[in-house]
């Protein structure tokens, strides 16, 4: 695994032995569980030493959109993960296991340079004497949160790890029941101090806003009432209107040949029939029914972007109602790691290969507040730590709670259903279309005649698909949508955009296709030539 990342880095000039924030969260997932076939997965701790000490190396500095590249990379190469040795099987590798976890640990604990080392020596030394001091001034990186908490520590500790409560605690928010796990490995503190820090978990709790989201079958019924329903309801209504048309000018060109104008009408019934059944599928099977476009669409409205504004302020509601310092989350929660993880997330809902591990943040908010209350010179108690630990699940709720998407989580469970249908739509169109093509081609005596009728069998469904867009947009039927929240309505009304561009883009392309038949309707018409399969019906 870390081979085929090393491929993709971007080298820049970079201080050796530095890690940056943007390396950290590929360090991170590279340092996952994966899932493969059913069986997880964990890194070999040879190849995450390897990815460590490359991304550490001098002349590497990944910026945000390299690392959202590389962690794309470590998912999308799993197999290859387990097929060439980088990745191990969990349950017959507990050993290597082991390391692996405790590696991935210790794989955002890199010290910034020289200078800082030298300087936390002193401090152990310092402790050692019984002269340390209480408090400390130290700028908290969530990359290098373990080893400020052991540059903190002060008395002898019986272990390294300590696991608070290993339960399940629930609370009540707005009627509704949350379940957050309480264990939560750590590194021992003590230091000195003169109070005692009071944590206020119930104000933390009753501070925390949940994301109420639109269920996902209301918005497929709003999607189908406010754009489905009224463009394909203008669009009949234009196509009869233009088919009635079509028959006078069959009737008057047929000099009221009864026989000639039936078939002549039918054949064109097949191939109008046939072309707006399989445009309808194609749309559905392009837009609403693919992942690719779904995830692309969120990208470019910067979805996660607007998550994160009511993300932050939540986040920080609780935290300061919890009795910590406004903002000490900010470089753990910050606008680039939201919209990273997110996109990941929605990635990840319709790929179950792909872990969703980046979202368990909950040790990473415990060990941030927990040095704010030591670097504050308040005593570490046991209270506190089960506290710490209680308030962190609540964050790990509403991160969890804010970057969930439910629309896309329920077309993950019925896109290759709905995939399966409208291919299948799609053909019985195509067909449709060659049946009433196959009854000119043995009808018709000349093949201008074919070229026209064809040419205008493409121009009305043309038209009346470009009229049904241009009406709904003018009518702004796309204010009827009522979605919760406002960025969620504004993602679909985005979306719903870029589905009426490709209708108009469709008939744009039919129209010019249309026009180009009725071009060779005249140079056929020149020619006089015959059709000579005709003759076998009439």
């Amino acid at each position: 695994m870390a081979l085929f990342l090393m491929v993709g880095v971007q080298e820049k000039k970079a201080l050796a032995g530095t890690i940056n924030s943007n390396e950290a969260s590929v360090l991170s997932a590279a340092g996952s569980v994966f899932e493969y076939n059913g069986e997880k997965y964990v890194a070999a701790p040879q190849y995450l030493d390897k990815l460590r000490n490359k991304l550490a190396s001098d002349g590497v500095d990944l910026d945000a959109d390299a690392a959202a590249g590389a962690i794309s990379a470590i998912y999308d190469n799993i197999e290859v993960g387990v097929n060439d040795g980088y990745l191990l099987k969990l349950d017959t590798t507990s050993e290597t296991t082991d390391n692996s976890v405790e590696n991935q640990d210790n794989l955002v604990q890199q010290s910034s340079d020289k200078d800082k080392k030298d300087k936390s020596d002193k401090k152990k030394d310092s402790d050692k004497d019984g002269d340390g001091d209480a408090s400390v001034a130290a700028t908290l990186e969530p990359d290098d949160s373990s080893d400020k908490l052991d540059e903190l520590t002060k008395i002898d500790v019986e272990s390294d790890m300590t696991v608070i409560d290993n339960k399940v605690n629930q609370i009540d928010i707005a009627g509704d029941k949350y379940e957050f796990a309480t264990s939560v490995p750590v590194t021992t503190v003590a230091v000195k101090g003169s109070q005692k820090f009071k944590v206020d978990f119930d104000a933390a709790a009753k501070s925390l806003k949940l994301l109420e989201q639109t269920e996902p079958e209301q918005v497929a019924k709003s999607l189908r009432e406010d754009f489905v329903y009224p463009i394909i309801k203008v669009s009949l209504i234009s196509l009869i209107v233009l088919f009635v048309v079509l028959l006078v000018y069959l009737v008057f060109k047929k000099r009221f040949d009864i026989k000639k104008i039936v078939v002549s009408a039918v054949a064109s019934l097949f191939m109008i029939t046939g072309l707006v059944i399989f445009t309808g599928s194609f749309l559905g099977i392009h837009i609403f029914a693919s992942p690719d476009v779904l995830i692309s669409d969120i990208a470019q409205e910067k979805y996660y972007n607007k998550v994160y504004s009511s993300l932050n302020e939540n986040v920080n509601n609780l935290i300061v109602s919890a009795g910590y310092d406004e903002g000490s989350l900010s470089d753990l929660i910050n606008e680039r790691n939201v919209y990273m993880n997110g996109k990941l997330s929605l990635e990840a809902t319709f790929n179950s290969n792909r872990s969703t591990d980046f979202l368990d943040i909950q040790n990473t908010v415990y060990e941030i507040l927990s040095h704010k209350v030591v670097e504050n010179g308040y005593l570490y108690t046991q209270e506190v730590k089960t506290a710490t630990t209680n308030v962190s699940g609540l964050v790990q709720t509403a991160y969890r709670d804010s970057l969930k998407f439910t629309y896309a989580q329920k077309l993950a469970e019925r896109v290759k259903e709905i995939r399966k249908n409208l291919i299948i739509s799609c053909v019985a169109g195509f067909l449709l279309f060659l049946i009433g093509l196959f009854i000119l081609f043995f009808t018709q005596k000349y093949y201008h005649r074919i070229c026209r009728l064809v040419g205008f069998v493409f121009c009305i469904c043309a038209v009346s698909e470009g009229l049904s867009v241009a009406l709904y947009v003018a009518t702004d039927k796309i204010k009827n949508l009522e979605l919760v929240p406002g960025n969620y309505r504004d993602f679909f009304v985005y979306y719903i955009s870029h589905a009426e561009e490709f209708i108009s883009a469709l008939s744009i392309i039919m129209l010019i296709f249309a026009v180009g038949l009725i071009v060779l309707t005249f140079l056929f018409k020149g020619e006089n030539k015959q059709n000579k399969f005709a003759k076998y019906l009439f």
